[in-house]
């Protein structure tokens, strides 16, 4: 005779029965909502891709050519700006956000010597990079290098120190996270520095804006954390504002003030407290990388709260993301490009 099962075996089966549809269940509505979810924060995982750091590229997947106008746009720029480069009031860019701002007789660099682009943005091109370090016009007699941050995609010290040794007239302003690399590798060179050269910006998340007024510039810096708050908080991201050629006045006035924005996390909560000293001073060009553009609170940042004239995206990857394309926003994306300060 087969043995029938109890009645708590049977109870037993069943209930295991039922929990395993209701763990098919759970299952595919956990899959649901993981797909939803992707498909609401993609965007902003695109956006902030490199902060991670990832030698792969596959979180920017909403990407199109990078054409944006490549090659036709750069002839064309240069020959609607013949008189602003005569007049010597324009920006060039240099590949990811490296920018040579050049206003009157006053010449600086942002984030220029970095040789990782985590395999998605620009690099400076060789030819430019060898004219920097060759001091060839119009790189020659720069004034000051800006460094928003250290991380690698903005920041080489090896190529920052070369540059330093080599154009002793040259200062430089940073985040004391800068600072601290490029002493360390002069102390592991064992060469003389004139440390008054090295500007260390020290600020804390929430410090009032720090100033400093030297030669023909005035320099404002706000620590702004970077993108990915609050998981990159030891990051010293700086957002500088630089008025260049500041001292000149009347019809003759040639200065002009341009903000970089380094890799600042698009969140108004960080730039509220600030709103009065962003619009105290008109910026005249802004350069805010490019997931401010088209983030609905990114652009309020830019337009409502900080207020600059113009602004023009830099940070941009080699394949520049449609949605960007579709923004109607200025942006840089080919090396070589120069433009208008006004």
């Amino acid at each position: 005779m087969i043995n029938q099962p109890s009645k708590f075996m049977r109870t037993k089966s069943a209930v295991l029965r039922a929990w395993q549809h209701v763990e098919i269940s759970v299952s595919q509505l956990l899959f649901v909502l993981l797909i939803l979810s992707w498909w609401i924060i993609l965007p902003a995982n695109n956006v902030y891709a490199h902060d991670f750091h990832s030698n792969k590229q596959t979180a920017i997947n909403q990407v199109g050519s990078a054409n944006h106008g490549e090659s036709l746009s750069y002839h064309e720029t240069r020959l609607t700006l013949d008189s602003e480069i005569e007049n010597k009031h324009y920006v060039k860019y240099l590949g990811n956000e490296a920018l040579f701002i050049h206003v009157a007789n006053s010449k600086l660099l942002f984030d220029p010597f970095f040789h990782d682009n985590i395999q998605i943005y620009r690099l400076v091109p060789e030819t430019i990079k060898t004219n920097i370090f060759n001091g060839k016009a119009p790189f020659n007699d720069i004034d000051l290098i800006l460094i928003s941050h250290a991380h690698r995609d903005h920041f080489a010290v090896d190529e920052v120190v070369n540059y330093l040794l080599r154009f002793e007239k040259t200062k430089l302003v940073a985040p004391q996270q800068a600072i601290d690399k490029i002493n360390a590798h002069l102390n592991k060179l064992n060469k003389p520095f004139a440390q008054e050269r090295l500007i260390p910006v020290k600020l804390n998340f929430g410090d009032q804006p720090w100033q400093l007024a030297i030669g023909n510039f005035i320099i404002d810096a706000v620590r702004i954390p970077h993108a990915g708050w609050p998981s990159r908080a030891d990051v010293e991201n700086m957002v500088f504002r630089v008025t260049l050629n500041h001292a000149s006045t009347g019809s003759a006035n040639t200065s002009a003030t341009v903000m970089h924005m380094g890799d600042a996390d698009p969140d108004d909560a960080h730039f509220l407290p600030y709103k009065r000293f962003w619009q105290q001073k008109k910026t005249d060009v802004n350069f805010p990388p490019y997931w401010f553009l088209f983030s609905a609170e990114g652009r309020d940042i830019l337009d409502s709260i900080i207020g600059a004239k113009a602004n023009i995206g830099v940070h941009v990857p080699m394949e520049v993301p449609k949605q960007l394309q579709k923004s109607g926003r200025d942006y840089f994306s080919t090396p070589g490009e120069i433009k208008s300060l006004k």
